[in-house]
C-alpha cells in the first residue's frame, strides 16, 4: 500500500478533526471526515477554499479560529492550534479533541487502536515507525516478516543496533535523521530478502525530527525476474550470435570438403557422429579449426535449434573457473553478485557445450566435471541443489591429453570418459591444397566488411601454398586481413604477399622447407627477386642498377627465367 494512501487512511479515520491551512495562502490543504461533517459541506467545497472564506459563511468559528492559540470550544470539541513545516512550507494545523468522559474516551482510544493495527496489519507493505532518535515504535507483521525477526526483537530497539546486528542493513531512518530529508534505498535483510524502504521524518513545531515512518516493499520476486530477464536476454544474444557463426563456419566447410581431400575423411565421421547425442574429443595444433569443426558438429546435430556454448577453459584463473562453468549463490564468495550467477554449464541446456583447450582445467574441478559427464547433474558454488542439465559435450585440446594423464597432470577416468569418440585435426602444412580456396573465402568475407572488391592473383596463391603456416587457419584468416587493407592494388600480387609472409626479408624462410639441392634454391630465390624487382621497376637499365648488374645481364636473366620482355628505352 501506498504511504500516501496510508495516513491518508489513518488521518481520515481518526476521532479527532484536522484542519490543515497554509500559512502564507489561507488556503486549506486537508480537512478530515470529522471536520467535514462539522461544517456541513461536502469536502470538494472544503478543499482548497481560502480560510477566511470559510469562517465567513460559519461565523461559529470566527473566534475558535482567531483565538486558537488558547484553549477554544465548538460544540463537543476542543481546538488547539499547532504550527507544522514541511521542507520550505508553513502550515497551521488545527485539531478537534472531542470532549467525551473518561469511559467514552477510554473506548475511543480502544477503537482507534483497534483500527490502526487493523491498517497497519492489512497493508501488504511492511510500515515501521521511529522516535527522533531511532528507536522503534511500532512494526506492523509485514515488516517483521520481511526483516526475518519477532517483534519483541524489533520494537524498542534502536535501528542504529538492528542495522549493526543487520537485521536490516544499511538503515534508511539513520539516513534520514542524519539528513533531514525524505530518502528511498535498497535494503537487505537476515532473511536474506532485498528490500525497498522510503523513509520520511515528521516534524514537530520546533523543527525537530519527532517520527520517522518507513514504507517497505519487498523485491527479491522483482529482482529474481530481472536477473531471468537478463538471463533470457543473453541466452537471446548468444543464439544470434551463434546463428552468425554457424553460417559462417557451413561456408567454410564447404570450402574444406571440396578443396582438401584429407579433410574429408574427418568430415565423413563427423556427418555420422554429429546426430549421435555422444561425446567427441577434438585435438589439434591451435589454430586448426576445432571451434568451427565442433559449431559445424551442433549445426548437423538434432541439438542445432539449443544453444552452442564456447568456453575456452584457459582463460580462467584456476579460482574462477568453477564458478564460472557451474555458476554461483549470491555471497558464495567475495566479490559475488547479490542475486548469483548462471553458469556456462546450466545456459547451455538443451544444447551443446564446447570446452575448448580442456587440458587447462585444474584437477581439483577435473573431479566435479566427471561426475557433470556421467550423471549430467552439478551443484552450484555455495548451493546444495542439484541442477540437471541436458546437453552434449565436445571438447577439445592442442595438447596430447594422453602424455598428460601418463604425465599425471590430466586425469585418466577423465580422459577416457572424454575420449570416447577421438577426431584429430591435421595441420594446415599438411594439406596445403586447401590454402587457395581458404584464402578466397576469408578475401569474400573482408571484402563484404570493408566494402573492397580485391582478389587474389594466381601468383599470390602460389605464394601462399609455399608457406610453412605455423599458426595454421587462423594465422591464414589475420593474414588475409592484413593483406587486403594495405594493399593499394585491386588485383593482390606474390610480392605484396611474401612482403606479409616475411616482414624480415625472403630469408626468414627457411632452406629446410625445400626438397630441392642448392643449385634448384639459387635457381628459384633469383627467379623471385627478379620477378619482386620487375613489378617495381618496367625499364631494364634501371632494374640494372636497382640490382647492381649491367643491363645486359639483366636482359639475358628475363630470357632465362622466360619472363616477359621489359622497356629496355632510357
Amino acid at each position: 500500500m501506498d504511504e500516501k494512501i496510508l495516513f491518508k487512511k489513518l488521518l481520515d479515520h481518526s476521532v479527532e478533526g484536522i484542519l490543515v491551512v497554509s500559512s502564507y495562502s489561507k488556503a486549506i490543504v486537508y480537512v478530515n471526515n470529522l471536520v467535514v461533517k462539522l461544517l456541513g459541506r461536502d469536502i470538494d467545497e472544503v478543499i482548497n477554499q481560502n480560510l477566511d472564506q470559510i469562517i465567513s459563511e460559519t461565523p461559529s468559528l470566527r473566534n475558535i479560529i482567531k483565538n486558537s492559540e488558547h484553549e477554544q470550544f465548538y460544540d463537543e470539541y476542543k481546538v488547539s492550534r499547532e504550527s507544522m513545516i514541511v521542507g520550505n512550507d508553513h502550515f497551521d494545523v488545527f485539531r478537534f479533541y472531542p470532549l467525551l468522559s473518561t469511559n467514552d474516551a477510554v473506548n475511543e482510544l480502544i477503537e482507534l487502536n483497534q483500527e490502526l493495527k487493523a491498517i497497519y496489519d492489512s497493508s501488504y507493505d511492511g510500515v515501521f515507525v521511529t522516535d527522533g532518535e531511532g528507536k522503534t515504535l511500532r512494526a506492523n507483521q509485514p515488516s517483521i516478516e520481511m526483516c526475518g525477526s519477532t517483534a519483541g526483537e524489533i520494537i524498542g530497539k534502536y535501528v542504529q543496533d538492528l542495522e549493526k546486528r543487520k537485521v536490516f542493513y544499511p538503515s534508511v531512518t539513520v539516513k534520514v535523521l542524519k539528513e533531514k530529508k525524505p530518502a528511498t534505498i535498497i535494503q537487505e535483510t537476515k532473511s536474506g530478502k532485498r528490500v525497498m524502504v522510503t523513509a520520511t521524518p515528521v516534524f514537530d513545531s520546533s523543527g525537530k525530527i519527532s517520527r520517522v515512518v518507513s514504507i517497505s516493499k519487498d523485491m527479491t520476486e522483482l529482482i529474481r525476474l530481472k536477473q531471468e530477464l537478463e538471463d533470457q536476454s543473453l541466452l537471446v544474444g548468444r543464439y544470434r550470435k551463434e546463428l552468425s557463426r554457424l553460417r559462417e563456419s557451413r561456408s567454410m566447410f564447404e570450402n574444406l570438403v571440396v578443396e582438401s581431400s584429407s579433410f574429408r575423411q574427418i568430415i565423413d565421421t563427423v556427418n555420422r557422429l554429429a546426430k549421435i547425442d555422444t561425446t567427441i574429443l577434438l585435438q589439434g595444433e591451435s589454430g586448426v579449426g576445432k571451434n568451427v569443426l565442433a559449431r559445424y558438429i551442433h549445426q548437423l546435430s538434432n541439438r542445432r535449434e539449443g544453444p552452442f556454448v564456447e568456453v575456452n577453459c584457459g582463460i580462467f584463473p584456476d579460482n574462477l573457473i568453477e564458478s564460472e562453468l557451474f555458476g554461483y549463490e549470491r555471497g558464495a564468495f567475495t566479490g559475488a553478485k547479490n542475486e548469483g550467477k548462471i553458469g556456462f554449464v546450466e545456459i547451455a541446456n538443451g544444447g551443446t557445450l564446447f570446452l575448448d583447450e580442456i587440458s587447462e582445467i585444474p584437477l581439483k574441478l577435473q573431479v566435479k566435471l566427471l561426475h557433470f559427464l556421467q550423471e549430467r547433474k552439478f551443484v552450484r558454488v555455495g548451493s546444495t541443489k542439484l541442477i540437471h542439465v541436458d546437453c552434449r559435450i565436445i571438447a577439445a585440446s592442442n595438447n596430447d591429453l594422453a602424455v598428460m594423464v601418463r604425465e599425471g597432470r590430466f586425469r585418466e577416468d577423465l580422459y577416457y570418459r572424454l575420449n570416447v569418440f577421438p577426431i584429430v585435426l591435421p595441420p594446415l602444412r599438411e594439406r596445403l591444397e586447401a590454402v587457395p580456396r581458404l584464402a578466397e573465402y576469408f578475401l569474400e568475407i573482408f571484402n563484404r566488411r570493408y566494402g573492397f572488391q580485391k582478389r587474389f592473383s594466381r601468383e599470390a596463391l602460389e605464394e601462399l601454398k609455399k608457406y610453412h603456416w605455423p599458426g595454421n587457419i587462423r594465422e591464414l584468416k589475420n593474414l588475409v586481413e592484413r593483406i587486403i587493407i594495405t594493399a593499394d592494388t585491386t588485383v593482390i600480387n606474390g610480392p605484396q604477399v611474401v612482403v606479409h609472409l616475411f616482414p624480415g626479408g625472403r630469408g626468414e624462410r627457411s632452406v629446410l622447407d625445400k626438397k630441392h639441392g642448392l643449385k634448384q634454391i639459387l635457381f628459384n630465390t633469383e627467379k623471385r627477386i627478379l620477378k619482386e624487382a620487375m613489378e617495381k621497376e618496367k625499364n631494364t637499365y634501371r632494374l640494372a642498377e636497382m640490382l647492381g648488374i649491367s643491363q645486359s645481364s639483366v636482359v639475358k636473366k628475363i630470357k632465362k627465367y622466360g619472363l616477359r620482355q621489359l622497356n629496355n628505352s632510357i
